[in-house]
């Protein structure tokens, strides 16, 4: 009996190591596809804005000012991307980071076959146009889905096997947006936390995705951080207070945030009855910001410019004001419009300009406390994100992959947690699991 149940044993650990070198070879699979497909999305994005602009450009020589051409391609571009969404995957829309969310939870399909085509085409479309979304949130969809696929091609049977290879895509799809392999794993683990299946060897899987796919990103995107800034020194302790402080504002703005997301998308709805309706509304909105795009190309669509002008010290605290509200207010309605795009990078850009009037404002207030405006700006891309998605842990360590100022770990840390208690105390839920709510009840009542 003994010898028998000793070979057992042998076999099943023989048949477990096999399962688990395959898997973790699939993680590598997986994770270079999402990489793949997150460094391409990104080019792609860059290529068709410059391809516009010269269009424009040559266009005007024959009729009309550049401005109006850039009007115009923009209003085609977002109606050939709101068509593709329409027609061929309704899935796409949006970020799609809570249609992953569904997939994991059991309540939403991962149909990879028609998203990943439409939100990537769709998606460079949509970005190229000049609209205020962010390329982060469609990636993190695409690298779920390149997950998707490789569990149908390796024709597992188990549902924790597909759900394992799918978060592993969508932590590499973040790692490769953000150039953050950390925070793409943790995203996973917090964000996702009731749909994630937790277990020591899913998260190795969702490491060497990750890896796989942050390297891919470092070979065809040479860049070290995704955010290249200043490195600030650790502010002083007597200063912290003014961060709690600056993270209860920021509160107050995500939780306005989240509600204007979720009025805007009633609003889109009632429009989307009458394809007449959605049609004109999109063909007026690309062509109102093409032409801002035009005229302000750093305000409106390149998202990390307005950043890096802001850390620069290019930006005066007197327009600073009325910057936020412009894109708080077009951050929404780009958003809500129903084409392929995330708001991960719009609330990291407003969260920048948030801080950064919380910190002149400090300066000026308080000017023997501190007189540096700049390390807020920092700790502000990762408040709001934390009070609009209720994942501080992973504001935290985004915005230190991003920026490399593992110094204002502190602060940052201080201003994210203030934020997130007080957007929750508020009554505000996270974003992408209201979003998921929404669609199901969709879904149930059509």
């Amino acid at each position: 009996m003994k010898v028998i149940r000793k070979r057992i044993i042998t076999k099943v650990r023989k048949q477990r190591f096999v399962e688990q070198r395959s898997l973790e070879f699939q993680a590598i699979l997986v994770g270079g596809l999402a990489g793949l497909a997150g460094v391409f999305f990104q080019l792609g994005i860059a290529q068709v804005a410059f391809q516009k602009k010269q269009l424009a450009f040559n266009i005007s020589q024959w009729a009309m000012p550049s401005w109006f051409w850039s009007g115009v391609l923009s209003m085609f571009m977002l109606l050939i991307s709101l068509a593709l969404v329409r027609y061929f995957s309704p899935e796409s829309s949006g970020s799609g980071i809570h249609e992953i969310e569904g997939y994991l939870g059991g309540s939403r399909p991962a149909i990879w076959q028609r998203v990943l085509p439409v939100k990537f085409f769709g998606g460079i479309l949509a970005l190229g146009s000049g609209m205020i979304l962010g390329r982060e949130g469609p990636s993190v969809q695409m690298g779920g889905n390149c997950g998707a696929m490789v569990n149908h091609f390796a024709n597992h049977d188990r549902q924790d096997t597909g759900h394992a290879l799918l978060s592993a895509g969508a932590a590499a799809g973040l790692a490769a947006a953000f150039n953050a392999p950390l925070a793409g794993m943790i995203f996973i683990m917090e964000e996702m936390r009731t749909p994630f299946h937790y277990n020591f060897f899913n998260i190795r899987l969702i490491a060497i995705a990750t890896l796989i796919a942050t390297l891919i990103t470092h070979i065809f995107i040479d860049e070290p951080v995704a955010l290249p800034s200043p490195v600030y020194a650790m502010p002083a302790w007597h200063e912290m207070f003014l961060y709690l402080i600056m993270g209860a504002v920021i509160g107050i703005a995500g939780a306005l945030l989240n509600r204007g997301i979720i009025l805007g998308l009633k609003w889109m709805d009632a429009l989307k009855e009458n394809p007449k309706y959605i049609y004109s509304f999109i063909a007026f909105l690309g062509f109102f910001i093409g032409i801002l795009n035009f005229f302000q190309p750093d305000l409106i669509g390149n998202n990390y410019q307005l950043v890096k002008q802001s850390l620069g010290g290019s930006i005066a605290i007197q327009g600073l004001a009325l910057i936020i509200l412009i894109r708080f207010f077009f951050s929404i309605v780009c958003f809500c419009s129903g084409v392929p795009g995330g708001i991960f990078a719009p609330m990291i850009v407003l969260g920048t300009l948030l801080g950064l009037w919380c910190g002149h404002l400090a300066a000026i207030v308080a000017p023997e406390i501190t007189q540096n405006p700049y390390p807020f700006a920092i700790a502000g891309m990762g408040a709001l994100f934390a009070a609009t998605v209720q994942a501080p842990i992973t504001g935290i360590v985004l915005v230190v992959e991003m920026t490399s100022n593992y110094s204002l770990i502190v602060p940052i840390m201080i201003a994210c947690v203030g934020a997130d208690i007080l957007a929750h105390e508020l009554g505000t839920r996270p974003l992408y699991s209201v979003l998921l709510k929404r669609q199901l009840n969709k879904a149930k009542r059509q």
